[in-house]
């Protein structure tokens, strides 16, 4: 089980300064939030924006956001881990880690270009801490409320939704008076079941790579393509990256090229071409397969 000091002391390292907010927010944030919620009311709350118990510890982090920006601190990366509540009993509060990033990636100085932070900075951020676990996570395109449509994923494990990563919906941006924000939201029980990851140790023995191209329909994300290669479990494969999307001349409407780089590489001998070639067309026959992809 994993420590959640470590999973904290993961996102410290990443720049994040952890904060620590109230359990209650007004009723008009939670309905921003997240307004299928089930509302938990306080029958006396100590003012009317502390009046609703928090279903989701993005309130606390925007509100921490506002506060900084009206004071002119307009770079900011925060995380809390906290209960949110669903109920008032115990099996219907859950523990969850979220954070929000804004502004720019690096302080402004002389010798830092000016770059805006983006939604894949954030999700670079939760990929980071994802990988301090064995567990397996994907991600997936979804809607949600209060994130913007085309730059919201939801986080899943096993099949089971467990968080959400995305890009402040501009309503709630406009609303809350607000710079481009960036939000994610975990379970924090989904992290600490897993075990730690262990140190592996490098190879000594050259690395191949093949890069591959595939026309395949615009609507598959090119994400379901890494993780069907990721499941063949093959021998030698230790990495998968995308590093090309094109749709446009010669390519079909409604359709779309995706370019893969596969890696293989053995910790006990020089891989030669004819194990490497069988492992590529063993990946190119599940893309057929599964995704009726063709290879440019």
């Amino acid at each position: 089980m994993i420590d959640k000091y470590d999973i904290a002391q993961g996102l410290v390292n990443r720049g994040y300064q952890e904060v620590i907010t109230y359990s209650f927010v007004s009723e008009q944030y939670q309905d921003l939030i997240d307004p299928s919620a089930k509302k938990i009311t306080l029958s006396n709350p100590i003012s009317a924006d502390m009046s609703t118990m928090r279903s989701s510890l993005w309130a606390g982090l925007l509100q921490t956001v506002e506060s900084n920006q009206r004071r002119g601190h307009t770079n900011a990366r925060f995380f809390e881990i906290g209960l949110c509540f669903d109920g008032i009993k115990a099996e219907e509060q859950s523990q969850k880690i979220a954070g929000v990033i804004t502004g720019n990636r690096f302080d402004d100085q002389w010798s830092n270009e000016t770059q805006a932070l983006d939604f894949y900075d954030i999700k670079s951020d939760v990929e980071s801490l994802l990988s301090l676990t064995t567990n397996t996570f994907t991600f997936k395109a979804a809607e949600h409320p209060a994130l913007q449509k085309g730059q919201t994923a939801q986080i899943l494990l096993n099949d089971n939704a467990v968080g959400w990563v995305g890009t402040l919906a501009p309503h709630a941006q406009k609303q809350l008076s607000l710079s481009k924000c960036y939000l994610f939201e975990l379970d924090l029980t989904s992290m600490q079941q897993g075990s730690v990851s262990k140190y592996q140790a490098f190879s000594a023995y050259q690395k191949a790579e093949r890069d591959i191209a595939l026309v395949i329909d615009e609507n598959i994300p090119a994400n379901d393509l890494i993780n069907s290669i990721q499941s063949l479990n093959q021998t030698y494969l230790i990495d998968v990256n995308l590093f090309d999307v094109y749709a446009g001349e010669n390519i079909e409407s409604g359709q779309k090229s995706v370019a893969l780089n596969l890696s293989y590489q053995s910790v006990e001998e020089t891989l030669s071409d004819d194990q490497v070639n069988a492992q590529v067309s063993e990946v190119l026959a599940l893309m057929q397969t599964k995704f009726s992809a063709t290879q440019r």
